[in-house]
């Protein structure tokens, strides 16, 4: 989304990079999981916003803080937010991604 119209950051969330242990577990709870395998070292770069849409967060709002319609990575700060909101909203989307998947979320941008 144009950041001058929606404002955002871009990507919030690192898309992952697995093992092949890693990626097996989450592919079993996952059966069309979009991937890209590594062959020089046997790891897989899974896109996060596949995780975020199908956990339903695609959309929904907490707060003045909402994720994209339009990609799931990316979070915007509707009129009245703030960083508290922001990073309520992300810690609470990453929490439900582990508790489906035991994988982490890791943040992209530096917040201060």
């Amino acid at each position: 989304p144009d950041f001058k119209v929606e404002p955002n950051v871009g990507s919030f969330f690192k898309n992952l990079i697995l093992d092949e242990t890693t990626f097996n577990k989450l592919k079993k709870k996952n059966v069309d999981l979009p991937h890209f395998k590594n062959p020089k070292d046997l790891t897989y770069k899974v896109p996060v916003a596949f995780l975020i849409e199908n956990a339903g967060w695609k959309g929904k709002k907490q707060g003045n803080v909402r994720v994209s319609e339009k990609h799931a990575l990316v979070l915007i700060a509707d009129k009245g937010s703030n960083s508290e909101q922001l990073i309520k909203l992300s810690s609470v989307i990453a929490k439900d991604i582990y508790e489906k998947t035991q994988v982490e979320l890791e943040v992209e941008p530096k917040i201060f």
